[in-house]
């Protein structure tokens, strides 16, 4: 499974890195960013959007591993303190974000989310059995039986 590793690494790559030319003056398709060149502030909230983004898609991995000892939220809140607390703004150089940059974040990193759901659809209804149910086993361990 190697390969599913390395296609979810780089969908979080190219969508958090995505989010961050989106915020960031000068960048390639600069969407969001109030200014038109490199600037303290922007760069400071593009950094926080890809921060925020990067978290959304480990949460939607955790929600898509279905981990059952870890809860899919956890992360959420350690985040959220990083995001609005002053002295851990200062530490790790992030700005509150509105709900909109919020649904930016959630609506680039649930593509991981469905496009792993959509993966599972597809070996489902590849290990179909010939008899058109649904089985919990592989087709080989079928035609054993």
């Amino acid at each position: 499974d190697w390969w599913r590793l390395a296609a979810i690494g780089t969908v979080m790559m190219v969508g958090t890195l995505a989010v961050l030319d989106a915020y960031y003056p000068g960048g390639l398709f600069t969407l969001f960013a109030t200014g038109t060149a490199p600037n303290a502030a922007d760069e400071t909230y593009a950094r926080s959007m890809a921060f925020t983004t990067l978290m959304m898609f480990q949460l939607f991995n955790v929600y898509n591993c279905r981990s059952s000892w870890r809860s899919a939220f956890s992360g959420f809140f350690t985040h959220a303190l990083v995001i609005y607390v002053p002295f851990l703004q200062v530490a790790f150089h992030t700005v509150a974000l509105s709900g909109t940059d919020w649904l930016v974040a959630t609506g680039v990193a649930s593509v991981l989310l469905i496009g792993m759901e959509l993966f599972k659809l597809a070996l489902r209804a590849k290990r179909r059995p010939a008899t058109g149910g649904m089985t919990d086993v592989a087709p080989a361990e079928v035609v054993r039986r």
